[in-house]
Formats: structure tokens, sequence, C-alpha cells
């Protein structure tokens, strides 16, 4: 019995060599006999089928941004409250609040001709729309395309804690890396997350891993919201405070906001 190969060898023979006109690399043209003993004459060039094969994979920065994409899709947390917050759904009730939604249109029109180092710091009382207008402002950057994230400092405690873990397969460093890799990181709620203060007046774990944080961003879009002052700032982190509030606000323009907490007013 005849191979495979011998057989093949029998119906389908090189008869011709030709030039690629694109790439210019020699193919060869074959013969094929078919069943009925009718002649096929068929041929390719294999270095212009794997240069359009190689072109439908995808790309190495391609698959690396859709990891990266689900990993904020995975990690980001934004309340129910604000999860449908826009520009055109904010109401202002002072002139303050109303200069504020001026200012957040104004950072997203012109975010793309910034400078790396350009963020924001909403300061001002509970309930005025500072949340609000910081997951409005990140919503039309990532319909541009920008790679952005919204986390409150208690979620990023949580998210740091668990890699505490030890089936954890990420690491405090890699968090830190992947925050610092973001075209727009909002940091809303400063303050709010909980920490302990060591006999020695710094604040433990939680102080360090947040100007840790902020250290990282000091040079890149970020937008901070607080309810705190200078002061505020000192006693919550103790010796750290001025150190974070000096990260936070390096290249950073203060949005102070004035006006009734409007879910009170509502209630």
């Amino acid at each position: 019995m005849q191979s495979i190969k011998q057989v093949m060898k029998e119906i389908v023979v090189v008869v011709d060599k030709k030039t690629c006109d694109v790439c210019q690399s020699e193919y060869n043209i074959y013969e094929r006999t078919d069943r009925e003993g009718e002649k096929h004459v068929h041929g390719m060039c294999m270095t212009c089928e794997n240069n359009k094969l190689k072109d439908t994979l995808p790309k190495k920065e391609d698959v690396e941004d859709y990891k990266f994409n689900n990993w904020i899709i995975n990690h980001e947390h934004i309340e129910k409250s604000i999860d449908q917050a826009a520009f055109e759904s904010y109401q202002p009730q002072t002139d303050n609040q109303r200069e504020a939604l001026r200012l957040c249109k104004g950072y997203v029109s012109k975010f793309n001709n910034f400078s790396k180092k350009h963020s924001l710091v909403f300061k001002g009382d509970v309930g005025l729309g500072k949340s609000h207008l910081a997951a409005s402002i990140l919503k039309k950057l990532r319909e541009q395309g920008y790679k952005v994230m919204f986390l409150t400092t208690t979620d990023l405690m949580n998210m740091i804690k668990s890699t505490f873990n030890k089936n954890s397969s990420q690491t405090q460093d890699d968090i830190i890396k992947r925050l610092e890799l973001l075209d727009l990181l909002v940091l809303d709620d400063v303050g709010a997350e909980y920490v302990k203060r060591d006999a020695s007046g710094f604040e433990t774990w939680a102080s360090e891993v947040l100007f840790q944080v902020i250290n990282s961003r000091q040079a890149l879009p970020t937008v901070y919201t607080t309810n705190y002052s200078a002061g505020d700032f000192s006693e919550k982190y103790g010796k750290q405070g001025k150190r974070i509030l000096s990260r936070m606000l390096n290249s950073a323009e203060i949005i102070e906001f004035d006006g009734m907490d409007q879910r009170i007013n509502n209630f």
C-alpha cells in the first residue's frame, strides 16, 4: 500500500514558480489531479498569507490593554448614588457650584492638552456634589478611550488588604504600579478610611499606603475629593498629614464647594 506522501506526490506536482507582486517572494505553482482525472493549477504566496494571518492576531499591546481594562472593571466600585452621574444631571444650587461644574467641563475638554502634572482637589462638606462631578469627569474621559478608575479610599484600602491573602495573585506593589498606569485616577472621600495612630504620633499602615499611592500619582492627573481641611489632615493622619496633603496639592487646582447638603434638604 502506498503511503499518503507517495499518493500526494502523484496527484500534486510542482509545475512552475512565480514571484509575488507584493513582497517579491518566490512561490510554487502546483498541479493537482482530482478523482475524475481533471487537472487543477493553483498556488499562493505563503509569505503574504502568513502576514495576513499575523494581522488578524491580537497584538501584544492589545492583549495587555485588554487585561488592564479587565483589572479596572474587576476592582472599580462606584456607589449606586453616583452610578448614573453626569454633568447634565448635576444640579448646582449656588454660584460656587455652577463655577465648579464649568471648571470640570473645562478639565475634560482640555485633558488631552494638559501636561502630566494637572490634578484637581474637590474640597467641601458632604452632599454638595463632589463625587458626582468627579464621576462625571471619569465617565466623559472613559468615553474618549482613556484608562480611568474610580476608587474611594476605603475601597483602596480593602483592595490592598486583599493582597495579604496567601492565595492572592497580586501584591501591594502590583496594585500601586497599576494605579500609576491610569490616565486618570479618581480617589474619592479622602479621609473616610479607617486609620489608627501609633504611640509615636504616626498613623499606621493605612496612612502609609495612602501616602504611597498619592506620591506615585503626584506627576499624573488625579482627582481627589475630601471633606477635610488642612487641620483635619493633621488630626487624622498625625505626622503623615502634611506629607499626604502636600503630595495631593502638588500641581493641583483646588475647587471649593459650598452650599447645603442636598440629600438632607430632600429628606
